[in-house]
């Protein structure tokens, strides 16, 4: 029987759980700042629970990388994080920031499940798929709850099924605009909110950086 355990990592392997490891790192520093400025104790509990998955998550994959005789990557790291920095962001900012990384989480699970072959590998992105998922619907009940979820704007319901058959449908810079699609209205929607986390998170950067150079490049 083929031990897929110690087979040699594949591109594609060494791809996702370098990437995890860095998403990880850097998103264990942003949460271990914002439990010091948290007033709301329900997302206070949120945030711990996120960072307790990003920490499993650099332990497993520095275990991995030490199995394999690989250099430890260059993460973020307490050196990075000045934990005395004032508070950047509101409590309804880091809820929706949580939001943000459940997704991103989910999204790193499915594509590691998808690409790895080895056990090992396989069994760290099947354990976060779980993990994430559980994390996604806390963070959006909770959301629920304070009254910020964030919902897609509604529109009219079709009264029957109907084949398109317009040859133009993909759209074109001359012709008449068409109505947008509910699959293209969600990656409109998805994409600003996302756009709007990274710009909140850019302008707090910009404010508190201690270089000129860091400040005006943010």
């Amino acid at each position: 029987m083929n031990n897929q355990s110690f087979s040699p990592l594949s591109a594609a392997e060494m791809a996702v759980i370098w990437k995890q490891y860095m998403n990880d790192k850097a998103i264990s520093c942003m949460l271990k700042h914002f439990l010091c400025h948290v007033d709301d104790l329900d997302i206070q509990k949120a945030i711990q629970g996120t960072l307790h998955i990003t920490t499993k998550n650099s332990d497993a994959l520095t275990a991995i990388f030490l199995k394999e005789n690989m250099p430890i990557p260059l993460g973020f790291g307490e050196e990075d994080l000045n934990i005395e920095a004032p508070k950047l962001f509101s409590d309804s900012f880091y809820l929706l920031y949580l939001k943000h990384i459940s997704n991103v989480l989910l999204l790193s699970a499915t594509t590691g499940v998808d690409v790895a072959a080895r056990s090992d590998v396989r069994s760290f992105f099947r354990s976060l798929l779980l993990k994430a998922e559980k994390l996604n619907q806390t963070i959006t009940d909770l959301l629920l709850e304070k009254q910020i979820f964030i919902e897609l704007p509604p529109i009219p319901i079709a009264d029957a099924s109907d084949m398109n058959d317009k040859e133009l449908f993909l759209g074109s810079y001359f012709d008449e605009k068409r109505p947008l699609t509910v699959i293209e209205i969600s990656h409109i929607v998805s994409s600003i909110q996302t756009n709007l986390i990274a710009k909140d998170l850019i302008l707090g950067f910009a404010q508190t950086a201690p270089s000129q150079e860091i400040q005006a490049f943010c």
